[in-house]
């Protein structure tokens, strides 16, 4: 198949091409894979660059890269090795995912190297990162690709662009980089917040490194419409403000505990999902639940009958368990078999936890509407799941439903979402004016 590069990737490419240091703040779904393909086959036809290094969550490192240097006549002539088994020489792509970055060979010199989902670096004190330095230090051509950069806090920034600049506009230490654009908030340390100048500074430092491309600028998909669906408690309320103000709850024949605020968030959002452990390890299948209540699966029941297929987001194995028991056509995400049958149309309604579909995978031709039965504190995650069919190629509007329960942690966490948003939000329109005004 002939590949078609748009106008913005031709910018895109020109931009890796003419910057050895580089990062590409690309909305989800313009093609940052492709882009970054033809930039690299121009390098390589120029003799500028001899090979490249491709590093990337496991999903994306093992499929996506690959699939699409197969997928497109102008790179399927490239040779592509993952570094996770044995290593072959003279290779044009070599792939590794973030958390196996110890296996890259010390003694093999990579001429460029691409950071697919660079956040995965915002800890400059992560062993992965310590881990890569002495083969990273020997890289001078580099590029990172993320349509979420700050996705948290802007001070996620500084071990992404370390591991581009090697400290140049930020700084090497994270200690520096926040002692001077940052206040302490608190006794303790715990709490920082920006000082009034240092984002205006820190947007002006990264206009020559960072590529700005918004969805709304360039892409075909229509702008995604947001629903949504509250859903009442009524007589559990009360338990739920119980567990919320006592940290205890008796339920059934147990008693479900939290020891402390963090794992207090996690019970209340299990309440407010359906079924709460009774403690221990949140993500072990095994471990018996106690049901609060059957009102997200009802509202599930009646959006399903309306609005198939649907991809749900369960943030629970409790949650993912109760909607494929209570819902006909309801199936748990599977690895080997469910893209192709989900994009075949096969699946009406597809139940996954957001982290194993977040990255990379193509499911618009399957669908176009999503529902978040609970809600995610990672505005990362959230961003990715939904971009699984809001991306290139969607041909319908999409579509993201959210089963909210009023007065509860859903609130919340929602609106923690949209405040980390709109940090964001400035930093992307900060770079692009910047840019636009050279």
């Amino acid at each position: 198949m002939k590949l078609t590069i748009e106008t913005y990737q031709h910018d895109a490419v020109d931009w890796i091409i003419s910057h050895p240091r580089s990062a590409l703040l690309t909305s989800v779904g313009l093609g940052k894979t492709a882009s970054v393909l033809e930039a690299f086959k121009r390098l390589l036809i120029k003799n500028k660059v001899k090979n490249m290094l491709v590093v990337a969550p496991l999903r994306v490192a093992k499929w996506t890269w690959p699939m699409e240097i197969a997928k497109w006549e102008d790179y399927s002539w490239m040779t592509v090795c993952d570094l996770r088994g044995e290593f072959v020489p003279d290779c044009d792509v070599y792939t590794i995912n973030y958390e196996s970055l110890h296996k890259v060979p010390k003694n093999r010199h990579f001429s460029m190297v691409v950071f697919d989902e660079l956040t995965k670096f915002k800890n400059a004190k992560g062993k992965r990162f310590k881990a890569f330095l002495p083969t990273l230090s020997k890289i001078d051509r580099r590029v990172g690709l993320t349509g979420t950069p700050c996705a948290n806090s802007i001070a996620d920034l500084h071990g992404q662009i370390l591991a581009l600049d090697d400290g140049l506009r930020l700084g090497k230490s994270a200690y520096k980089f926040r002692e001077r654009y940052f206040d302490q908030l608190d006794y303790m340390g715990y709490k920082w917040g920006l000082k009034s100048w240092a984002e205006e500074e820190i947007h002006y430092k990264l206009s020559d490194l960072a590529l700005v491309q918004s969805s709304e600028d360039f892409s075909d998909v229509a702008d995604t419409e947001l629903v949504d669906i509250d859903v009442p408690l009524g007589p559990h309320l009360k338990d739920y403000k119980e567990l919320e103000k006592h940290m205890l709850l008796e339920i059934g024949s147990g008693t479900v505990t939290a020891a402390n605020a963090a794992v207090l968030v996690n019970k209340l959002l299990q309440f407010t999902g359906g079924n709460i452990y009774d403690g221990g390890n949140i993500y072990d299948g095994e471990r018996f639940t106690y049901q609060t209540h059957d009102r997200k699966i009802e509202a599930l029941r009646k959006l399903a009958d309306e609005h198939t297929p649907l991809l749900v987001a369960a943030n629970y194995i409790s949650e993912k368990n109760a909607i494929v028991e209570a819902i006909p056509g309801a199936e748990v995400w599977d690895e080997k078999t469910s893209l192709a049958r989900w994009n075949a149309g096969e699946i009406p309604i597809l139940v996954a936890h957001p982290s194993s579909i977040g990255h990379g995978l193509n499911l618009q031709k399957g669908g176009h509407k999503v529902c978040w039965f609970s809600q995610p504190w990672s505005r990362e995650l959230y961003i990715q799941f939904n971009a699984r069919v809001a991306r290139k190629g969607q041909g319908e509007r999409p579509m993201v439903f959210r089963l909210i329960c009023p007065g509860t942690i859903d609130e919340a966490v929602v609106e923690a979402l949209r405040s980390r948003g709109e940090t964001e939000s400035a930093l992307l329109t900060a770079v692009k004016l910047l840019q636009n005004s050279v």
